[in-house]
């Protein structure tokens, strides 16, 4: 599974925030969590699919995003 992550948060992240972007479908079974990283800028971020399917961005110290900064990447994942 290939993953590709492009789009605007629609709010300011404050330096450590995290929030959930989206949800894969529910017909993947993922056993365990894993970390990729995404850019916005030159900021480096944090993002973590979860066993549950949740996709979250975390905004690490000392970086913060403004309303409407594209955040982009992408992750793969052998499924099956």
């Amino acid at each position: 599974m290939y993953a590709k992550i492009n789009c605007k948060h629609n709010a300011a992240m404050g330096a450590g925030s995290s929030t959930n972007i989206f949800t894969l479908d529910s017909s993947l079974v993922l056993y365990g969590d894993f970390q990729f990283t995404l850019v916005c800028g030159t900021k480096i971020l944090i993002g973590t699919v979860y066993a549950n399917r949740t996709v979250n961005v975390h905004v690490p110290n000392p970086n913060t995003l403004s309303a409407n900064d594209w955040i982009q990447g992408y992750f793969m994942a052998i499924v099956g």
